[in-house]
């Protein structure tokens, strides 16, 4: 891990039930979505793509949306400066991933009691993320698909949208550190960014 430039977020599809998020016990989302794995990565020196962990959670996106590169493939999100030590991101992430998983499982459940606890589980992990990234600004540098057998990745502009709208919520919550009403406008512009990836 050591050579890691920098950490993605990418979503890969999931072949089985194992590493699931820490959540309640989980609903059947039903035909309109599709479960995929989010798995912690990144980039060497080389430019090629490594995998830290498989399946330490998982998340839901719409049936709509177009998956390029099947069955090992999905979005990437990459928001560090690459001089951010490799360590730091991958515990911020660890939490940002966890906290994005339960706020798509949130729409995709249909017991509302299931939903309402998830996007408070949501809301937990998203601001401890934000403790974590306390004082680093964040940026997007790229967003795109990934074939996590091949490697290549090419960019998206709904990617590149919607990684744009989670680091603007990202920098919402920072500021709920300190002012705490600030944590349901943040968790609004979550919503809000995770919203393009949804549509089934």
């Amino acid at each position: 891990m050591r050579h890691l430039k920098r950490i993605l977020l990418a979503l890969a599809l999931a072949v089985s039930a194992t590493a699931m998020i820490p959540a309640p016990a989980q609903a059947d989302p039903g035909p309109g979505w599709v479960e995929i794995c989010l798995p912690l990565a990144g980039m060497d020196e080389d430019g090629d793509f490594v995998i830290v962990e498989d399946c330490p959670t998982k998340i839901y996106l719409g049936r709509k949306i177009v998956i390029p590169c099947p069955p090992l493939c999905g979005p990437y999100f990459d928001i560090w400066d690459p001089k951010v030590d490799p360590e730091w991101q991958i515990d911020f992430f660890r939490e940002w991933n966890v906290g994005i998983a339960a706020l798509t499982e949130s729409h995709a459940v249909e017991d509302p009691q299931l939903s309402e606890r998830l996007f408070g589980e949501a809301t937990e992990h998203l601001y401890n993320a934000a403790k974590l990234g306390y004082g680093v600004d964040a940026e997007l540098n790229s967003a795109g698909w990934i074939d996590l057998e091949s490697g290549e990745h090419a960019k998206s502009e709904l990617l590149t949208d919607v990684g744009e709208r989670l680091v603007e919520s990202h920098r919402l919550m920072t500021k709920a550190l300190e002012d705490h009403e600030g944590i349901a406008t943040a968790m609004e512009s979550y919503d809000e960014a995770i919203s393009p990836l949804l549509a089934y």
